[in-house]
């Protein structure tokens, strides 16, 4: 494991941990559902500047709705529900 795996595996546990911390100390402020809507559009906008970077904008806007679908089954899963689709274009 080289020294730049180390360091972005501990970027990683620290962006992990500080979430905890962060909806703990914001939990009774904002409300659950605000919370939820504020990691949900950071979490978008993350994904949208891997996207862009890695130049598949125009694939994923393609594929918007399986996309859609997924994520919506996938957060709705009460029962083990699983879609098997191709996401390689995103990786």
């Amino acid at each position: 494991m080289k020294l730049t795996d180390i360091l972005l595996l501990i970027l990683l546990a620290a962006i992990w941990g500080s979430s905890f911390i962060f909806m703990r100390a914001t939990a009774e402020h904002f409300g659950p559902v605000v919370l939820i809507a504020i990691r949900v559009t950071i979490a978008t906008l993350c994904l949208l500047i891997f996207l862009l970077r890695k130049e598949r904008l125009q694939e994923f806007i393609k594929h918007w709705k399986s996309l859609f679908i997924i994520g919506l089954l996938n957060s709705a899963d009460k029962k083990n529900l699983q879609i098997s689709i191709n996401l390689n274009f995103i990786v």
